[in-house]
């Protein structure tokens, strides 16, 4: 009887759980994720929203390669 009640409660918590886990998976999927460079040696800034609508932003993620680039000789990361 006593094992029965604990998989009744599991069960209870792992139902009532779940909409706000799908729900939480939405709110993060479509939100807009933002990343803040400043380069020490160039002075240089960026911010720029490297995630948006579901997926990568070509051209924030180039400015981001740009902005990590060797300074001294000018070269991007590989």
């Amino acid at each position: 009887m006593n094992n029965s009640r604990r998989n009744f409660i599991k069960l209870g918590i792992i139902c009532a759980s779940t909409p706000l886990v799908a729900l939480a998976n939405d709110i993060f999927v479509e939100q807009e994720r933002v990343l803040s460079f400043l380069n020490i040696h160039t002075r240089e800034y960026l911010e720029v929203a490297y995630w948006q609508n579901s997926s990568y932003n070509q051209e924030a993620l180039n400015k981001i390669n740009y902005i990590l680039r060797d300074w001294k000789k000018n070269n991007p990361p590989h």
